[in-house]
């Protein structure tokens, strides 16, 4: 079973990289530099819906880079942390390359590239 859930985790991996890009490039790390806030604050200071950013913020609770108290506030973890500004070695450059439709686009044309020898970035739309 250990196989299968592994597999599980790599065919459905594309989504924990899409939650990750989402919170670099809302700045959520950076807001969260400064102390503790409820989901509302945050939601105000990303310019964010709160009912998709509370579904969000549940995955990168689960994820590791948030932690989330009893009284609902939300803080940046240490790995969370990996995607502010400020951070030496920011990895947030690298997690908001995957926002671009160009680097989306090429992956979802793998196939293509594989079979044809194209470049998956100038891939016939499907």
């Amino acid at each position: 079973m250990d196989a299968t859930r592994d597999l599980r985790s790599m065919i459905i991996g594309f989504r924990t990289s899409a939650a990750v890009s989402t919170a670099a490039e809302l700045g959520l790390s950076d807001e969260l530099a400064s102390g503790s806030m409820s989901l509302a604050q945050l939601a105000a200071r990303v310019g964010a819906d709160e009912d998709t950013l509370s579904r969000l913020m549940r995955m990168l609770v689960a994820l590791g880079l948030y932690a989330v108290s009893t009284e609902g506030t939300y803080t940046a973890t240490s790995l969370g942390a990996g995607l502010r500004t400020d951070a030496p070695g920011s990895l947030r450059p690298l997690a908001r390359t995957l926002q671009d439709p160009a680097t989306w686009a090429a992956w979802g044309h793998l196939t293509h590239s594989v079979r044809t020898g194209d470049t998956a970035f100038s891939a016939p739309a499907r």
